[in-house]
This record gives C-alpha cells, sequence and structure tokens, in this order.
C-alpha cells in the first residue's frame, strides 16, 4: 500500500488502549480511537465514522498498544539466519558480518524487505537500521529502496563499512574505511531525507574509532551540519549528545556512565546478542542506566526479530542477577529475607515504547498512544489461548509475558495498515509491481541460495 494510496481515515473501535501517563505507568482504557492521515486524531468512548471511505475495525476483545521501537539492528543480513546460532563475536565477524560484502545491490534490497517484514510481523514499527553494508552507492540506495518498500518507520544509519580485502588463509581486511564516494553521497541523501512520507529519516552510523582523531571528528562534524536524526556510534572526542545511540555500552565505567547522562545520550541494549556473543553484561534494567535506556534486536540472522522476546529475556535475566548478587536462595529463605522484585513488566514495556521514542528524538511523537501522536498502532488479540485471562488482569504483562507473534493482528505505521487480521499486507517493491509475502520471500530465498555458493566458493 502506497502512503498516497493511504485510506483517509481509520476507526479503531472498542479496544482496551494502553495509555502512559506522565510518570510512564500505563493503563487500559475501552475507547474507540480515529487515525487520520498519518495521526492519531482522537480518543474517545464513542467515534462516529468521519466518512464512508473511512476503514472500520472492530476491535472488541483486544488491546492496542504502541508500536515498538528497535534501536540496533543490522536489517541486511536476513539471508544469513540460522547460521549464528552457536557462534560467538570472533566466529560471527567472519561469517556474518564481514560476508556482506560478497551481497549485491539487489540482495541488500530484499535483506532489508525480509527483515522489515519480520518486523512488523512482531509489531515493531520503527528501527534504527546500523547499516555496515554499504560497499557501494548502489548498494546504499537499494537498502534504503527495500525500507520504503516495506512500510516500515526508519532512520538508515549509513555505516562506513570494514569489508575484507581476501579469506584465504586467513582473512585480511581492506585499508581503506572511509572511501571517496562516501561523504558526498552522505550529503547527496541528506537533501533528500526525510522520504516516504516521512517515514525514512537519515543517520551516522561508526565504529572505526580505530581511526585518527581528526578523520573522526570531520566525519562527525559533518554529519551534524547535514542535521541528521540519528546518529548511532560509541561516541567519544567530546562528540556526545542527545542526538547519539550508543550501542551495547556494556562494561562501562561509572564516569563513562555520567558523561552519558550528562550529554543527553541514550544506550541501546541488545540483550540476545551481548549474552551469546560474549559482549558483556546488558546494562539496560541497571540503575546507574535508567531513564537513558532503549532495546534493540542486533542481528535478526542469529536470534528472532521480536522486542518483546528481546524485553523477556532481559526482564528475567536481570530478575536473576539480582538474586544471585545478594547470595540468597529466595525458596529457602525465610519470607523477612526474600528479595523483592525490582525489574517490573512496566520497565521493559517502556524500554521498547517511551525511551525508544525518547532514544530518537521522537519521544513528543512516537511511543504513547495519545491524541496528536503519529498513528503507529498494535492492534493484540486478548482472547487467543496465550493472551486469554493474562489481558484482562495485565495488559501489559499479557504482552511481555504471554504473547507471541500470532497475537499481533493488525499493525499499523504512519497511519497505514501494514498487518491486518494476521498477514501482511503486500510490498509495493517498485511504482509498478506490487508483491505478496508468498511471492517475497520467493526472492529471498533466490538470493540466499545464490549467497550460499558464493560464500562457500569465496569462504571456504
Amino acid at each position: 500500500m502506497l502512503e498516497s494510496s493511504r485510506s483517509t481515515s481509520i476507526l479503531l473501535r472498542g479496544g482496551v488502549i494502553l495509555q502512559h501517563d506522565s510518570g510512564g505507568s500505563v493503563t487500559g482504557l475501552k475507547a474507540d480511537l480515529l487515525i487520520s492521515g498519518d495521526r492519531i486524531t482522537q480518543i474517545h468512548p464513542k467515534i462516529s465514522p468521519p466518512g464512508d471511505e473511512t476503514t472500520i475495525i472492530n476491535c472488541h476483545d483486544k488491546l492496542i498498544s504502541p508500536g515498538f521501537i528497535d534501536t540496533h539492528r543490522h536489517m541486511w543480513q536476513t539471508q544469513l539466519k540460522g547460521r549464528h546460532g552457536n557462534h560467538n563475536l570472533a566466529e560471527y565477524i567472519p561469517t556474518g558480518h564481514l560476508t556482506g560484502g560478497l551481497y549485491s545491490p539487489e540482495d541488500v534490497f530484499f535483506g532489508e524487505l525480509g527483515a522489515a517484514a519480520e518486523s512488523i510481523d512482531a509489531g515493531t514499527t520503527t528501527v534504527v537500521d546500523y547499516s555496515h553494508v554499504a560497499l557501494s552507492p548502489s548498494h546504499v540506495h537499494r537498502a534504503i529502496d527495500g525500507l520504503v518498500a516495506s512500510g516500515l518507520r526508519a532512520f538508515f544509519c549509513l555505516v562506513p563499512t570494514i569489508q575484507a580485502e581476501s579469506w584465504k588463509p586467513v582473512v585480511k581486511l581492506k585499508d581503506t574505511l572511509i572511501p571517496d564516494w562516501f561523504l558526498p553521497l552522505l550529503g547527496n541523501l541528506a537533501e533528500q531525507m526525510p522520504m516516504a512520507d516521512g517515514r525514512i529519516k537519515l543517520g551516522l552510523g561508526f565504529d572505526g574509532f580505530h581511526l585518527p582523531r581528526e578523520e573522526v571528528v570531520s566525519l562527525y562534524q559533518q554529519a551534524k551540519k547535514q542535521v541528521f536524526d540519528a546518529i548511532n556510534p560509541l561516541a567519544d572526542y567530546d562528540l556526545l549528545g542527545p542526538n547519539v545511540i550508543i550501542s551495547h555500552a556494556t562494561g562501562m565505567t561509572d564516569y563513562d556512565t555520567a558523561r552519558i547522562r550528562a550529554a543527553g545520550a541514550f544506550i541501546s541494549s541488545t540483550p540476545s546478542t551481548e549474552l551469546q556473543m560474549g559482549l558483556g553484561e546488558p546494562v539496560c534494567l541497571k540503575e546507574d542506566f535508567y531513564g537513558i535506556s532503549s532495546l534493540g534486536v542486533d542481528c535478526h540472522s542469529a536470534v528472532s526479530a521480536s522486542l518483546v522476546n528481546e524485553a523477556r529475556l532481559i526482564l528475567q535475566h536481570s530478575r536473576a542477577m539480582r538474586v544471585q548478587e545478594k547470595d540468597i536462595d529466595p525458596v529457602m529463605q525465610n519470607s523477612k529475607e526474600f528479595l523483592p522484585i525490582m525489574d517490573l513488566v512496566m520497565d521493559v514495556f517502556n524500554l521498547i515504547t517511551i525511551s525508544g521514542a525518547q532514544a530518537i528524538g521522537m519521544g513528543d511523537q512516537l511511543g504513547q498512544v495519545q491524541e496528536g501522536m503519529l498513528a503507529d498502532l498494535v492492534v493484540w488479540d486478548a482472547t487467543s489461548p496465550g493472551m486469554l485471562a493474562a489481558a484482562q488482569h495485565d495488559p501489559v504483562a499479557a504482552i511481555i509475558l504471554h504473547s507471541s507473534i500470532r497475537d499481533v493482528e493488525t499493525v499499523i505505521v504512519n497511519g497505514v495498515l501494514r498487518k491486518h487480521e494476521g498477514k501482511l499486507m503486500p510490498f509495493h517493491v517498485n511504482r509498478e509491481e506490487q508483491k505478496d509475502w508468498k511471492t517475497v520471500s520467493k526472492d529471498i530465498l533466490a538470493s540466499r541460495e545464490k549467497l550460499e555458493r558464493l560464500i562457500q566458493n569465496t569462504c571456504g
């Protein structure tokens, strides 16, 4: 569905709307919700359709939540899914990260489109795409084309990309990290952004802090002049600011953490990959990082793209670590010595909603279901076998601890239906051609098969 063909209005009728108060708590309000254009324009117990063209969706026995916000992701990696189930970081780099150098521009397009489809399917409506597959201007343009075609909201963070010069007998890296075309392309893209009715915005991703200080500062300053909306490096050289998201942030000293907070920067924890690949203890629920944390999936080539899964994992991991740190047995100790649970389902729900929105500088437009906000919403089946009873008692706990992707019935991004009645809507892969998910999946598998042969022949 092209933005230009969006329904004039959508009326969600009779659902339980999950609304944040000023303190970050969520309450359920049974009401109608009207979307006009790309905005939530009215929330009221009874709303009449504004016209015959209004799309009406029955939301009785449904929950309506904000769309989720993923603040660190490598969207191009779809064709590599399944390769990294037993890999640590040292194994992932040559078999995943560096194999991006074998992608064609068309492979990148389908990688991005597949990742976006998986995200929408799971209720994620916004992604910070840390795109370290910038092999040529054509690769960059096709990555953006994939995001545009998907219907997802995204910050496309262009990354100077490390590439392999040779693979055998050992991997040798190219000396040049920032090619001659990179900065001119950055400037051209900045002039074109935002794209797709404001859905696609530009950012800069960077992890090349081994380069000389002057080169790093020059790159950052050019990016800043061109008004990027999200920048996703591990920042130093006094470049921290509220437009910076620091990925992982494990192993930080108290001084580092204080600098991040003072600068108004945010961090993005990716619990699954951090725990699997040995990146260190996820920090997003630690007291020092309260109020400056968000969540990302990182490598959907290794784990599911569901942010609910990430929220569930870090919640239970953090609870277990607190008990372990106190060195008590919560079962055998008497009730006076029980360690109370400090990490709540609300805390992780907020990491993927209001905190994610704040991290990308859109806290006044995303992450909440309020009048005037952008219409990025998820409708959940509150009577599925998994959600039943939990949704009626505590809707937030139902989503975080009881839901599965099958419970995501409808997803709306920028006022446009992208998933409805449990099925992804067709994708406009170009101005003339529309494809359903089944057809797109065949294109992705054909790309994967080609890449598998290329990886085997090139890397061994």
